[in-house]
């Protein structure tokens, strides 16, 4: 369902040929972002119109490790938080139980990334959530009506521009890009 890409068999080189391939001249790092809290990792595209991308931040005392699944036709983000440490409090999980923010799901994390990616089982994103919330890992899902104004992921943009509908375009993307033309 979300294509056949292997997490262990990308590398920087192969992802950037498959993109020429394509006509596409931007890679992935074009959606990198690295700063003083934050980071996010370069995009795969998982097939199907589906982008995976991992991130993290660090807030104080804590942070947090995750990968985030868009949807590039409807918008939809689901997060999958499989490592968070020195937070308090606590948040409600999609099947509204309590929980304590404090996760540790990194074993979990190839699965779920496997699940995501392989082709040769593919899953729903019902079965997908599933996994991850049996796992520990908190799973926030945010849809373009949750958003002040919707706009197009990064990954999406280099992946699947045809898909942008009516979401803003990019301004990671744009930025980015026309940095690296000037």
């Amino acid at each position: 369902m979300f294509g056949s890409v292997q997490p262990s068999a990308i590398s920087k080189a192969v992802a950037i040929a498959a993109l020429a391939g394509c006509g596409i001249n931007q890679s992935p790092e074009i959606c990198e972002v690295l700063d003083i809290s934050h980071r996010d990792e370069a995009p795969i595209d998982a097939g199907a119109g589906f982008v995976l991308q991992e991130g993290g931040y660090q807030a104080g005392p804590g942070g947090a490790s995750y990968l985030t699944l868009n949807n590039c036709t409807s918008g939809e983000k689901i997060r999958f938080t499989y490592l968070s440490y020195g937070f308090e409090q606590s948040n409600t999980s999609l099947n509204g139980n309590e929980r304590d923010y404090r996760i540790d799901a990194r074993d979990e994390l190839p699965i779920l990334k496997r699940m995501i990616l392989d082709q040769a089982r593919p899953s729903t994103i019902d079965e997908i959530i599933g996994f991850a919330e049996e796992s520990g890992m908190y799973v926030w899902r945010e849809t373009p009506e949750d958003q002040s104004r919707a706009e197009e992921d990064c990954g999406c943009a280099l992946f699947y521009p045809e898909l942008r509908g009516d979401k803003d375009p990019s301004r990671k993307f744009t930025q980015r890009e026309e940095n690296r033309v000037n």
